[in-house]
């Protein structure tokens, strides 16, 4: 193979490490629509086709044409960007968690991919922690587990089976609930390619964990009676948290490249604070006030 060959390739490894490196920056500082990487996931056959010219133009006599490749990769994104965000689904199926009466505490739970999660904390039925609806209706599933005074309701999702994310087009599945605001609550998120809001404000939040990848979420949160802890781990996340005006928020990074935005002059701010964790690579956290 001739050096001008092995040139060409490079050339075309870098645009398309410089282009995804371009939308995965617009994605964290949330310049793209939620759901961008969810709807993009929908066009993968692209890389079949983009690998295919590869194999045919690398070893030709115009090896200047693997710059096509690249150029239609993004060429796709861009159609994505700026079609924005598909229409959702209306075939809404109700769901629902029903409280054991010996249970002061709960924990919610959420493993779900290509999903949106909108979560509202205020009043429900009584003997309910939570209630709402899903859609499509074969896609997900409520679990509710007790044990002593603690409950842990497992939102649960097909599209995610052992551990693994199916790549595949369709439906996108969507949780929209109302959760009690009665007992305190702890969140654990294991997501991938997930966006949504999560309106916590009225009840008090004992621990939040989010891992995953490509998620785009926004936490409204209270006031924090003790020092709470808020943990972000994974990828290409976009974070934004939302707390009262006065609010301390404590801030530790580790890993690589994990930007976080802070308010004007919240290090001087005194009393119980949420301790933010941001470990992982290429996460970014917005921290406002409303």
């Amino acid at each position: 193979m001739s050096e001008s060959h092995f040139v060409w390739r490079r050339l075309s490894r870098g645009l398309a490490f410089m282009g995804l490196g371009v939308f995965c920056l617009l994605s964290t500082q949330g310049l793209l629509h939620r759901g961008f990487w969810l709807d993009a996931l929908a066009f993968w056959p692209v890389l079949l086709i983009t690998f295919g010219l590869r194999l045919i133009f690398a070893r030709s006599r115009t090896p200047w044409a693997v710059l096509l490749s690249p150029l239609i990769i993004m060429s796709t994104l861009g159609y994505v960007a700026w079609r924005g965000p598909e229409p959702q689904s209306t075939d809404w199926t109700p769901v629902q968690a029903v409280r054991d009466p010996q249970v002061e505490t709960w924990t919610l739970e959420a493993r779900v991919a290509l999903a949106e999660l909108h979560l509202r904390a205020g009043s429900v039925a009584p003997g309910v922690l939570l209630q709402g609806r899903t859609t499509p209706s074969t896609a997900g599933s409520v679990r509710v587990s007790d044990r002593g005074d603690s409950s842990r309701v497992s939102l649960g999702s097909r599209r995610w089976r052992s551990g693994g994310v199916h790549l595949l087009p369709g439906t996108r599945q969507v949780w929209d609930m109302d959760v009690a605001d009665t007992l305190p609550m702890a969140l654990r998120l294991s997501t991938a390619f997930a966006e949504g809001e999560l309106d916590l404000q009225s009840t008090e939040v004992t621990r939040v964990d989010q891992e995953g990848a490509f998620n785009d979420l926004t936490l409204r949160l209270g006031e924090p009676r003790t020092d709470t802890p808020v943990n972000l781990e994974g990828a290409f996340n976009h974070l934004e948290l939302v707390v009262p005006e006065n609010t301390p928020v404590r801030v530790s990074r580790d890993g690589f490249i994990n930007l976080v935005d802070r308010r004007p002059n919240s290090g001087t701010l005194n009393g119980p604070a949420y301790r933010l964790r941001s470990n992982g690579a290429f996460n970014r956290v917005v921290i406002r006030s409303e």
